[in-house]
């Protein structure tokens, strides 16, 4: 966890200063203000990724698809929707640097850089992942067939003369 006086993760107060949040505010402002670029030139949008990656690595901030999506201009559905156009070459680069993202989160989750619990709710919502159970049902290979007779018995009714009908033998 990352708050290590509480397993409760909201209880942990942050540890930016006021001066660090406001230099990541100001970084992302100026992503903000760039313009929005077109699904329809890919030659833009993977110009505007390589400058996105290249700017987290220059200062230091870890890419999210929230960013990458602030940086192109457009918003997280619509980053969805180009990646689920197969035929759309911008489509496969955002599927890319998801893909990178993805495998950076899994990297620094595994050298407990990031809470677990926080990757894994981003991999839920931006990766596709999710929590699954497969429960497979199988037919029964000989069918049990128990007389009628046979189910009074092992249940342990009995015929009641005065309700007429079978009832519980411990009454």
């Amino acid at each position: 966890m990352s708050n290590k006086n509480s397993n409760y993760p909201t209880n942990a107060k942050p540890n930016a200063t006021p001066a660090e949040i406001g230099e990541l505010v100001g970084i992302m402002d100026n992503m903000r203000k760039l313009p929005a670029v077109s699904k329809r030139e890919p030659e833009k949008v993977e110009e505007r990724l390589n400058h996105y990656f290249q700017h987290c690595t220059d200062n230091g901030i870890k890419p999210s698809v929230e960013g990458m999506s602030l940086c192109l201009g457009v918003s997280r559905q619509s980053l969805w929707e180009w990646e689920n156009d197969t035929g759309s070459k911008s489509g496969q680069l955002v599927a890319r640097a998801k893909e990178l993202i993805n495998s950076l989160l899994t990297t620094w989750t595994m050298n407990g850089k990031i809470n677990a619990v926080y990757t894994i709710w981003l991999q839920k919502n931006n990766s596709g992942y999710s929590d699954t159970k497969t429960l497979e049902i199988k037919p029964q290979t000989e069918p049990h067939h128990i007389s009628l007779e046979q189910q009074i018995e092992e249940s342990g009714l009995v015929w009641d003369e005065q309700l007429e009908e079978y009832v519980p033998a411990d009454r």
